[in-house]
């Protein structure tokens, strides 16, 4: 089977990612200044230049932007696949981008940069035009409740009805926060403009609350025809509709985030054993961190929090709902437990 994603470091089509580089007490200044939220404003952030970074504040407020702007220099690379790798070896899934996404602290900025001094930006917005780049943190926390809002659906679909309602009353409470500036609403297609001029958000999947028996009713031919559902997911009922727009959105919203990469195709020359392997090419951190989501939930074992514990984990059994085999025989057993006392009343 050919694989999703392929980050090898001896690939030119792997991801190598740039963490920052700090000048000296650079860092403990903008941890300062964002924690005194004491910063100038300014009408725009332009790329800095090394003649110009000693005269540039590196935190700003951008007129138009809801939180500051951190300008970060370029560093040393690294290889995410190796990142990801090691995090699996060594069982400590704070080193992996993704995971470490996913537990950061709402909208603590402390936190943000935190993550971006470890792995880097979601995006280096400049590429290799300049030497410095800002950084807008509503953008940061705009993704990560995207990223956040699909992950939540994705680990609720193993756990059943009741998860999955959780899991959409979070995203309709901070959808809001799911937004970003330039980019479709979560389930939309980019904006369309209408006889009259006006431009709209082209609705791809309903949330739960938008849906109705009529847009249920067209929804699996419109997703027939974008190839976006398999036959289970097309059968909708109004029972399964939760499950159901979970699905449809996890697929739009992978497929969405990962329409930067490129496929491209290398030969592995065996002389009789001639074999074509496709890999993809990822430009940016935020879409490495999907790819890999799909990569490791086609595998059936993605990561998920140990429901004893509490921690992040890679179950070696997709069944597997514990971190450990002690706490998953005792969590089981409480589990059983508590189902059949609700049973019998």
């Amino acid at each position: 089977m050919s694989k999703i994603a392929d980050f090898r470091e001896d690939s030119r089509y792997g991801l190598q990612w740039f963490r920052p580089a700090w000048q000296k007490g650079e860092l403990l200044k903008v941890k300062q200044l964002l924690r005194g939220q004491s910063f100038p404003t300014v009408d725009a952030a332009t790329p800095a230049y090394l003649d110009e970074i000693k005269d540039v504040a590196p935190v700003i407020r951008v007129n138009g932007h809801t939180r500051p702007s951190v300008r970060i220099v370029r560093g040393a690379s690294y290889s995410v696949e190796s990142l990801v790798t090691d995090a699996k070896r060594s069982k400590d899934l704070k080193d992996s981008p993704q995971v470490s996404f996913v537990t950061l602290q709402r909208d603590d900025d402390l936190s943000a940069l935190k993550f971006i001094d470890t792995f880097g930006p979601l995006f280096w917005p400049q590429k290799m035009l300049a030497v410095a780049d800002w950084i807008h943190l509503d953008d940061f926390w705009a993704r990560h409740a995207r990223f956040l809002a699909i992950s939540k659906l994705w680990r609720s679909l193993r756990d059943g009805e009741q998860a999955i309602q959780d899991a959409w009353k979070w995203i309709e409470e901070n959808l809001t926060a799911t937004r970003i500036a330039g980019e479709p609403d979560l389930g939309s297609d980019p904006t369309q403009t209408i006889g009259t001029g006006k431009r709209v958000n082209s609705i791809a999947v309903p949330m739960p609350w938008q849906a109705n028996k009529q847009m249920l009713k067209v929804l699996p031919s419109l997703a027939m025809a974008e190839g976006r559902f398999n036959d289970e997911v097309v059968r909708i009922s109004s029972s399964a509709m939760n499950r159901t727009l979970a699905i449809a959105l996890i697929q739009h919203e992978l497929t969405r985030q990962t329409e930067s990469a490129k496929t491209l195709w290398r030969i592995e020359d065996g002389v009789k054993n001639l074999r074509c392997i496709p890999e993809r090419r990822i430009e940016s951190l935020w879409s490495a961190m999907w790819e890999i989501f799909a990569a490791e939930a086609g595998s059936g074992l993605s990561w998920r929090f140990c429901k004893a514990c509490g921690k992040p984990f890679y179950p070696k059994r997709i069944d597997s709902d514990c971190c450990t085999t002690a706490e998953q025989s005792a969590w089981s057993k409480s589990n059983y437990a508590a189902r059949w006392a609700q049973k019998g009343r």
